[in-house]
């Protein structure tokens, strides 16, 4: 049998309930305290990018956004941040599609601002 970690991974997390929005919620706050403004989610395998912007003053929450952006793709399976890293892994299963990891980061460094 040839198979790679990402397909036999893909094979374990189908077969895994989905968790709650609490552990989401709560794994992205812990996360976000990382010194930031600029958060990327993204997933390569469906061509999926978004950047979250943290405005100091704003009552908006990215848990919570980032949290609606995952429940868009499909059912959350797995969230968790990367040892030894600050990136959070992040596993999707779409309706009726094999799941597909997602990461979310920061991406300070990612951004250009020309004043």
């Amino acid at each position: 049998m040839n198979i790679n970690v990402y397909d036999m991974n893909k094979q374990i997390i189908s077969q895994l309930p989905a968790i709650d929005d609490i552990a989401v919620l709560t794994t992205i706050r812990k996360y976000k305290n990382v010194d930031g403004k600029y958060f990327m989610l993204i997933c390569r395998d469906i061509g999926y990018y978004t950047l979250f912007a943290i405005e100091p003053d704003s009552e908006a929450r990215i848990e919570q956004e980032a949290l609606e952006c995952l429940k868009d793709i499909g059912a959350i399976k797995s969230i968790e941040q990367i040892e030894g890293t600050e990136v959070l892994e992040i596993w999707v299963e779409p309706e009726n599609e094999d799941p597909v990891v997602m990461y979310f980061f920061n991406y300070d460094k990612g951004v250009i601002l020309c004043h």
